[in-house]
């Protein structure tokens, strides 16, 4: 069916219930598929995420919980935006998941009309702020970094301002300080290098109207995305122009290497919320799995029944993989869900022939036991009874 919500809900509720677990996050984020062919009726272009710009995409929105179990997903065209997606996504977790865990969401859906939106409905949320620190004004409340901010680690400081139900902590970065105005100082050099290189090219000659010398002129500002910063005057005689930066650019280095983290949670220090935030990083995990192993990138089918279809049976394949690390998790074995299946496929079952006095009897035997191997099929419950299906062996115990 296209309608594959109920089957989410009823996995997922069948899954916490099995590993007695309630849901407290919710992590949610955005990836694309490309397909092959050019029928599909879902497949649009639009802003790539892993892939090239000319392939024709679907957006896909993923959650998973706070043990890295994928909850559901939501499928659109490829031309739906990060910013769009959000309410959908929550009120599909709202009404049909019953759910109402913390939801983690990233900067690219993080609009201040979003947040307005889970203040409506009381979500509670944390998300990465997609506005720059300047245009939040909290460096005028808080103050430049000082003796109040906290030390947050790895080079950081951080201080936290509570505004209605919303907690701000804004976090500054040496590090990213510095990173920033290096990545800022180049892209002025390389900006101005390429004007100066108009500017001779209307001194031999080469550029003949000053239609021609805009166009050039507007392609530098829109590469670099400095239309808004960059000044550029022509002359009153031929087609020459000179250029400036705005002041708003000169004063750039005074936001240099923050970010800006919103929380519902008033009980979270600073650090907890950089910390909390951090572990999302198990949602993009999971998409690269999905992408990487289970199918999900590209996409090779092209009515949107069979594209549902495909994408379900990917989620699904997940959860199971999910379910697997858990028990894996549960019984403290260090191994990955790639290592433990890399491991039983040393499990093989293999026909013997005997030659008896009434004839010949044919054995199905098992090989590939090991103390790990039997550990993986007892944490994994491979069997119900002490002998595999269908193998006449020795006693698996």
């Amino acid at each position: 069916p296209e309608n594959t919500i109920p089957m989410q809900v009823a996995l997922y509720e069948n899954i916490r219930r099995v590993h007695g677990y309630e849901c407290n996050r919710l992590d949610i984020d955005l990836t694309s598929t490309y397909f092959e062919g050019q029928e599909c009726v879902l497949a649009e272009y639009g802003h790539p995420r892993g892939h090239s710009s000319d392939k024709l995409q679907i957006v896909i929105a993923f959650v998973v919980d706070q043990k890295g179990v994928l909850v559901t997903h939501k499928v659109w065209p490829g031309n739906r935006t990060d910013v769009k997606s959000l309410k959908p996504v929550d009120r599909c977790l709202k009404n049909e998941f019953n759910l109402d865990a913390q939801r983690v969401v990233d900067r690219g859906m993080a609009t201040w009309e979003n947040l307005a939106y889970m203040d409506r409905k009381k979500e509670r949320y944390l998300v990465a702020l997609r506005a720059g620190i300047k245009g939040t004004g909290l460096l005028e409340v808080i103050r430049i970094p000082g003796e109040e901010w906290v030390d947050a680690g790895d080079k950081q400081v951080a201080a936290s301002v509570i505004k209605g139900r919303r907690k701000y902590v804004l976090v500054w970065n040496a590090s990213v300080a510095e990173t920033n105005k290096k990545e800022r100082e180049s892209k002025i050099s390389k900006v101005e290098e390429e004007l100066k290189a108009v500017l001779e090219s209307i001194e031999k000659g080469e550029i003949e109207s000053r239609t021609e010398r805009d166009e050039k002129i507007g392609q530098i500002k829109r590469k670099y995305g400095v239309t808004r910063s960059l000044i550029t005057k022509g002359s009153r005689k031929g087609f020459g122009f000179t250029f400036e930066w705005t002041k708003t650019l000169a004063e750039a280095d005074k936001y240099d290497g923050y970010q800006v983290f919103v929380t519902t949670e008033f009980d979270l220090s600073e650090k907890d919320v950089i910390e909390s935030y951090r572990t999302r990083d198990q949602i993009e995990k999971a998409i690269r799995t999905l992408k990487s192993v289970l199918g999900l990138h590209p996409q090779y089918v092209r009515t949107k029944k069979h594209v549902l279809g495909n994408i379900f049976v990917c989620a699904t394949a997940f959860q199971l993989r999910s379910i697997l690390g858990m028990r894996l998790k549960d019984e403290g074995i260090d191994m990955s869900v790639e290592e433990a299946m890399k491991s039983l496929e040393r499990l093989k079952a293999v026909h013997i022939v005997v030659n008896k006095d009434e004839g010949i009897q044919v054995l199905r035997k098992l090989t590939g036991l090991d103390s790990e191997t039997r550990t993986l099929v007892e944490v994994f419950k491979m069997v119900e009874t002490e002998k595999f299906p269908e193998v006449d062996t020795e006693k698996f115990k």
